[in-house]
């Protein structure tokens, strides 16, 4: 019984062995027969070959399928990453695009002012205004220049359009103006071709009015006033506005610079700082 056992086992490993050989003479068996021209084994490779397609197909799907995921994937996380790319750009166009725009109005603020012609004995600075948040009862601004860059009280703010304000305090890098409208405004000027004088006085509204004349039925809707010079704290000449209206004594006045959306303005110092600024006019 043992020699029976002892003998299968043998066998086996006999077989085991001369498996890896039957195989390697079947492969070359089948590589001879394989590039043999005979007629009839193409036909059978031929044969073979038409019936593996099928199978080998079916068993490559997933692979091709891995693959074509695998492209989707990465094609798909390139575009994102383009597009996110894209979108920094267009947000940096988007910023150098409104730069250019503001630094486009501000040339042409600056061109305006520039065109504006003034008094030979002048000097002048051009600065950017700002809102003054300071003042709750009335509307006025700072101009962004000082002493340091050449600024004193009493200079007159210009446009390209006439007179807007005055320089009443100046520090190192600033200066506040009160406006024409401001109720604490009051400028010597005269009115029309006959050049009635009158004072020109704010009232916080955009249109101030005419006071202190006695020729008010000389004066009619749409003439000119500049300014008079009297008392020396405006220079004399300065457009100001038209007349607006005139009913029975009180006469509104058009500025033509209102300020409304104004980023720029010029500064003119006439050579008035030493006039004291107290020496508005006031209603008695």
């Amino acid at each position: 019984m043992e020699n029976k056992q002892f003998r299968l086992k043998r066998i086996r490993s006999q077989i085991r062995r001369l498996i890896p050989v039957v195989f390697l003479m079947l492969a070359i068996v089948l590589m001879t027969l394989w590039r043999t021209q005979n007629p009839a084994i193409v036909a059978a490779r031929g044969y073979i070959a038409d019936k593996l397609v099928p199978v080998v197909m079916v068993l490559s799907a997933p692979a091709r399928w891995l693959k074509a995921g695998k492209d989707t994937f990465f094609n798909a996380l390139f575009l994102y990453r383009r597009n996110q790319e894209l979108e920094q750009e267009n947000a940096s166009l988007r910023e150098w695009r409104a730069l250019a725009l503001q630094l486009q109005s501000e040339q042409n603020e600056i061109k305006k002012l520039v065109g504006y012609v003034s008094h030979p004995n002048s000097t002048s600075v051009t600065a950017r205004l700002v809102m003054d948040t300071g003042d709750k009862f009335s509307r006025s601004y700072v101009a962004l220049a000082g002493k340091t860059e050449g600024v004193r009280n009493g200079a007159v703010a210009m446009t390209d359009k006439g007179l807007f304000a005055r320089v009443i305090e100046v520090g190192d890098h600033g200066s506040r103006l009160m406006m024409l409208t401001d109720y604490l405004s009051r400028v010597p000027v005269l009115v029309g071709e006959k050049r009635i004088p009158a004072i020109l006085t704010g009232d916080n509204t955009n249109h101030p009015k005419i006071i202190f004349t006695d020729r008010v039925s000389e004066i009619k809707v749409g003439d000119v006033i500049l300014t008079s010079g009297y008392m020396g704290v405006y220079p004399s000449g300065l457009n100001i506005g038209v007349v607006r209206s005139v009913i029975e004594n009180e006469i509104d006045v058009d500025l033509f610079e209102l300020g409304e959306g104004l980023e720029f303005v010029r500064l003119v110092d006439f050579g008035l700082s030493d006039v004291l600024l107290n020496t508005d006019c006031k209603e008695p």
